[in-house]
């Protein structure tokens, strides 16, 4: 399912980030500072543990859900969906 015609690649729109995408974009900046020795897929299962537990938190989740609309709505307006 990729790209492989040039025409399609210049005109294909990137999917919006979802609200894990948001969060986890940051975190796992500073998760990998922290423990520079974790490889990238300890890191996203790091990361995939502590976005579940954060569930229990919705004040931790809720302005990467905001964010998460934000793009939505941006992207919504750039696919022109309405």
């Amino acid at each position: 399912m990729g790209l492989s015609n040039p025409e399609k690649r210049d005109t294909h729109v990137k999917r919006p980030m979802n609200a894990f995408m948001v969060w986890a974009q940051e975190a796992r900046r500073q998760l990998a500072d922290q423990y520079p020795q974790l490889h990238n897929a300890e890191l996203s299962k790091t990361l995939g543990r502590l976005w579940s537990t954060a569930q229990q938190q919705p004040k931790v989740q809720c302005p990467f859900i905001i964010i998460f609309v934000i793009i939505v709505l941006f992207e919504c307006d750039v696919w022109h969906i309405t």
